[in-house]
């Protein structure tokens, strides 16, 4: 079971007896009830180890500033499977079977025939959890969707995982660097920092201080405040920028809800 995130959750939103003959009927009844109850308990946790076994889960995030609304149809249906994501906004996970999928995003209102964009032939692994991230530019053409695996493996102890992607589209932002400054100490938490890619590592639970060093030259030139981060707990924090170019963070919650964080 995944730590539960209410305290993320909380700190985000600061920037939901008889005779023998008697005896011996009850203890065939407790027999009987015996059985029933191991045969259901055996029954309920093999289909659900089966379940767990065979099925994935996938979620989205719309991090395209200039992208619209869009829906999101799963090969080919007649319905969007994900209607009206706007940027920059994400979903909880679908559970579906293990399987290979096609993708398409199409404007909002239209149909997946009309799909401006399409993953095609994306595999989902039995028992993982991926994040599909959209990104990138309509306008330049550079639009596209890195998957991503999300890992719900066990952690060490005191610590909390994340996983950062670099989703700032913007020729200042093409490589970064991203330090630690927490407390006054500057130490690099992922230098060189390529746009389209992710990192994923274990710190110690707390609040950290982090900056954004876009033009290396070892000088903080955005710096963004991070909430008390529990132990346990799993985040996708996505470096993004919007319409204007201005960077932000958005970070992705277990449950599928987002928080923004501005620069300070």
């Amino acid at each position: 079971m995944r730590t539960s995130i209410m305290t993320l959750l909380l700190s985000l939103s600061l920037f939901a007896c008889g005779d023998k003959d008697d005896t011996s009927t009850l203890e065939e009844e407790a027999d009987a009830d015996t059985d029933a109850d191991t045969d259901a308990d055996t029954d309920a946790d093999t289909d659900a180890d089966t379940d767990a076994d065979t099925d994935a889960e996938i979620r989205l995030i719309h991090l395209s500033p200039d992208a619209p609304a869009v829906d999101i149809f799963v090969n080919m249906g007649d319905e969007p499977t994900v209607p009206g994501l706007t940027f920059p906004g994400g979903t909880g996970y679908l559970t579906v079977p293990a399987d290979t999928y096609d993708f398409q995003i199409s404007a909002e209102g239209s149909s997946a025939a009309d799909a401006v964009y399409e993953v095609a032939g994306l595999a989902l692994s039995a028992g993982a959890s991926y994040t599909a991230v959209a990104h990138g530019s309509l306008g330049d053409g550079s639009f596209t969707v890195s998957p991503l695996v999300d890992d719900y493996s066990e952690m060490t102890a005191g610590s909390f995982r994340v996983q950062v992607f670099h989703a700032a589209d913007n020729s200042a932002f093409a490589q970064v660097d991203v330090w630690n400054i927490t407390g006054g100490e500057a130490s690099a938490l992922i230098p060189d920092f390529d746009y389209g890619t992710g990192v994923t590592t274990e710190l110690p639970a707390g609040a950290y201080d982090i900056c954004l060093d876009v033009n290396d030259d070892a000088s903080c030139d955005a710096s963004f405040s991070l909430p008390d981060l529990p132990e346990g707990i799993f985040v996708n924090l996505y470096a993004v920028n919007d319409s204007g170019g201005t960077p932000f963070l958005i970070a992705h919650l277990e449950d599928g809800s987002t928080a923004r964080i501005d620069a300070n």
